[in-house]
This record gives C-alpha cells, sequence and structure tokens, in this order.
C-alpha cells in the first residue's frame, strides 16, 4: 500500500483530519492559553535579583558571555552560591535568590579538567554557600561531560536531565558551562536548533530554568560564537557579558565590567564592575576608587576637544557609522566602545563647534537606507561672510 493511500484512511477514518502527537500537544497547548486569557496574568517572579532588581526569571534561558579567560565561570559560581546559600545575608557580588521556592542546581562542565580544575570549582561554591568542605548538598548536583564524545554529548544530556526532572521535584536551574561543547558544531544550524529547541521544550514543560556560558569570538567583537551564539542571544531573556576594562593603549586592566546585553523582563540594567582577588581566588566587587581612576584614565584618549576638531577636519558629508568609527579608530587608536561614548555625548548634548568653513554645527545622528548615519548640522552663518 503506497503511504498516501495510508494519509488517506487515516484522513477518512478522522473525518478528514489528521489527528497526530503534535496535532494533539498543539490542541492542548491552545486549551490550556484559551483558560489563562480569562484570567488576570500575574507574571512569574525573578528567581535571582540583584540589588532588588530581577536579573533571572523562572523558566527561561539566560546567557553569560565573555572571551577566553574573562572568569564568566567564577561570575556562574556566585549565581549558584546565591540560589544554595544557608547564609541568605551574605553578598554574592549583590546577587540574591528568591526565598519563595526551593532550587536543585545542576552544573554541567565541558571543559575542565575532573583531577582538580573541576573539582575545585565544585567545592568553592560548596563552601561560599555556608556548607562544610566535605558536605554533600542534596539540591546540588553535577555533571562532566568531559569523558563523552562531542558526537554523543547532546543525547547523553538529554537523558541525564530527562532522568533529573523525574526524580526532583524543585525548580531546577540547569548551568550549561560551555553551550558550544554540548553539540558537534557550533556553526552548524541544524545542531545548534537542536539545542536551543531542547532547551525551549523543557522550559515551557518540565519547570526548569536554564544559564548557558559561551565564549566571544577571539578576533575583537562581541558577538558569542557561531551560529549557536546567534540563536542563543535572540532565545534568551537576559544575556549577560563579562569582560576586562582596557586602558588607553588597549591593554586589559584589573578592572572586570558586567553589562547586561539584553533584558526582556526588566529595563536595561547598569553595568557593575569586579576586580579578580588572589586571596579567595574568585571574583570580588571593585572599591569606587579604582573605577574611577581607570575610566578617567581612558576618557583622556579621544577626549571630546581632540574628537570635536578632528570631525570639524573630516565630517565634511554625512558618513555612516562603519566608516566614521573606524576613521576615528585609525586616528585616535581607541576601541570601538570609546568612540561611541564620545559620539553619544556630542549627539546628546548638541554642543556647538566650527567647522572647516568657520559655521557653527553641531553633530547629529539618524537613520537612513537602514544605516546609521552621522553629519554635522549648521547652526548658524559662517561670521566670516558678513558685511
Amino acid at each position: 500500500m503506497e503511504a498516501s493511500e495510508i494519509i488517506k484512511e487515516i484522513r477518512e477514518e478522522k473525518n478528514g483530519l489528521v489527528i497526530s502527537s503534535n496535532y494533539k500537544l498543539i490542541q492542548a497547548s491552545r486549551g490550556r492559553l484559551k483558560e489563562i486569557i480569562k484570567r488576570q496574568i500575574i507574571f512569574s517572579k525573578p528567581i535571582i535579583t540583584r540589588e532588588g532588581i530581577g536579573i533571572i526569571y523562572p523558566n527561561t534561558i539566560s546567557t553569560i558571555q565573555g572571551k577566553s579567560g574573562v572568569h564568566k565561570s567564577r561570575l556562574t559560581e556566585n549565581l549558584c552560591c546565591c540560589l544554595l546559600t544557608k547564609v541568605p545575608e551574605k553578598s554574592y557580588l549583590g546577587y540574591s535568590a528568591s526565598s519563595d521556592e526551593k532550587f536543585t542546581v545542576l552544573y554541567v562542565d565541558t571543559e575542565r579538567n575532573q583531577s582538580d580544575q573541576f573539582p575545585y570549582a565544585l567545592q568553592k561554591i560548596v563552601t561560599n554557600s555556608g556548607f562544610p568542605m566535605e558536605s554533600e548538598i542534596a539540591n546540588f548536583d553535577f555533571i562532566s561531560l568531559v569523558e563523552i564524545s562531542r558526537e554523543e554529548r547532546f543525547e547523553a544530556l538529554k537523558d541525564y536531565l530527562s532522568n533529573l526532572r523525574k526524580t526532583n521535584k524543585n525548580h531546577i536551574v540547569i548551568i550549561l558551562d560551555v553551550l558550544t561543547d554540548i553539540i558537534k558544531n557550533f556553526n552548524d544550524p541544524n545542531e545548534s536548533l537542536k539545542l536551543i529547541d531542547l532547551m525551549n521544550m523543557m522550559i515551557n514543560q518540565s519547570n526548569v530554568t536554564f544559564i548557558g556560558i559561551i565564549h566571544e569570538n577571539p578576533n575583537g567583537n562581541d558577538k558569542a560564537r557561531g551560529h549557536l551564539g546567534t540563536e542563543i542571544f535572540n532565545k534568551s531573556s537576559t544575556v549577560m557579558q563579562i569582560g576586562f576594562e582596557k586602558d588607553k593603549k588597549n591593554n586589559n586592566t584589573d578592572l572586570i565590567k558586567v553589562s547586561y546585553l539584553k533584558c526582556r523582563s526588566t529595563r536595561r540594567l547598569e553595568d557593575f564592575y569586579l576586580v579578580y582577588s588572589d586571596v579567595t581566588n574568585g571574583l570580588e566587587l571593585a572599591e569606587g576608587e579604582l573605577i574611577n581612576d581607570i575610566l578617567d584614565a581612558r576618557k583622556s584618549k579621544a577626549n571630546i576637544i581632540e574628537l570635536k576638531k578632528f570631525l570639524a577636519q573630516t565630517l565634511h558629508t554625512p558618513l555612516s557609522k562603519d566608516i566614521l568609527f573606524e576613521n576615528i579608530k585609525a586616528e585616535f587608536e581607541c576601541s570601538y566602545r570609546i568612540i561611541e561614548d564620545r559620539l553619544k555625548q556630542l549627539v546628546n548634548s548638541k554642543e556647538l563647534f566650527n567647522n572647516k568653513f568657520g559655521f557653527e554645527s553641531f553633530l547629529t545622528k539618524y537613520t537612513e537606507n537602514r544605516k546609521v548615519v552621522y553629519a554635522l548640522h549648521t547652526q548658524k552663518t559662517n561670521p566670516n561672510t558678513l558685511l
């Protein structure tokens, strides 16, 4: 019998409707939504806050990204500690967990060795959470995928998560460190979507929350690696970025900046700064004096006075953001972040300065043909031309 004939029989048997397992799943979801929209929507409370502001919410995907070696995992350790702690008043870089729910934390590692690197990180989570080093915390689970071949890691993780969910009643916070090592090829759309689809399915059906760690491209931009990096950014509710602040020569300083690149559930949150402590082998909040010293030193490069002179001499016609940034970078040898800060200051202030021809002008920014463009807008007539 041909496949088309089988489908035809099914259609006839079901009065012309195809009743598949996916159709049943969609109908069940539709039924739940119909009931929910009949009553007042109560939004979920955050499971992790910082200084009273929601950072990570239940049944979501969050991401921590940064270059190699910028302490992504150490930042993540603090999130684990605030979920597990028996000392609620202790500060974990300002992060704290909701007391309304019991959490189980699963830490999945794909990079570190099992002889000292990963065990030491786990030991720090245990002790920093207020437990004796030899304790076995009932709601803290951890696995390593290092010994599993890359081709088999996804299925191995999938099986473990399924079994954990069946044997654990708590809300489970799953740390994936790092995301790109779980699949065979992080540039393969099919592989990337396979992992993301699993995460999306679980946050909707299994009372779990994911926090994924991912490396940024090593070539200088701030994008997370590969096709997986692009997709996980789109699907994440919160995206945090951690990295070293640069000095005037674009070298790393001791100051570590944590930024929020995406906050779906709140307003864009303020950056904060950390330092690495050799004493605790961990991260600590940076002192205000250190922050000011380093940031003030950076501002001396491509300062506003120098930048206005450069714009007056070179910005005769409107230029796209890409071209203008490259021109400024070549002139002042500074980062794109510094350039963006300086131009933003000039655009917002509408500060007047004379262009090359003596006309009072101010810097403007607008969009043209889907491109960001900068131009000098003439404010007054050139006084030198008046009789």
